[in-house]
């Protein structure tokens, strides 16, 4: 069983019934100010999740699906994000980075097409 907390609360966001995040389902879920710092989320289904203000410093979401995910405002430092699908052949089901710190990661091989990254 795991817990995803609230970066500055601590406060529960979710209860997750697995031993990892490696390719969790978390679709949907409000995640937000979440702390994700240094969790392995690869291959995890992130589809729609709510994640503006999340720590995800040093993440590995190598092979996530981001689609229509929210990260406006995300700590994306240093997080390998290799070949996650951020963006998508539809504009309305890219992921949503406005604000988002990505100082240092790694988005080779990432689908970025239509990702909204303003001032990204």
């Amino acid at each position: 069983m795991l817990e995803i907390k609230h970066k500055t609360t601590g406060k529960v966001l979710a209860t997750i019934d697995a031993d990892s995040l490696v390719g969790a389902d978390l679709q949907e879920m409000i995640l937000e100010g979440a702390d994700l710092s240094y969790q392995d989320l690869s291959k995890a289904r992130l589809t729609a999740t709510e994640m503006e203000g999340a720590d995800l410093n040093h993440a590995n979401l190598q092979g996530a699906t981001l689609h229509r995910a929210h990260l406006n405002g995300a700590n994306l430092q240093q997080a390998n994000l290799t070949h996650s699908r951020i963006g998508s052949n539809r504009h309305s089901h890219a992921a949503s980075l406005e604000g988002a710190d990505l100082a240092g990661a790694d988005l080779s091989f990432s689908d970025l097409r239509h990702a909204r990254m303003a001032n990204a």
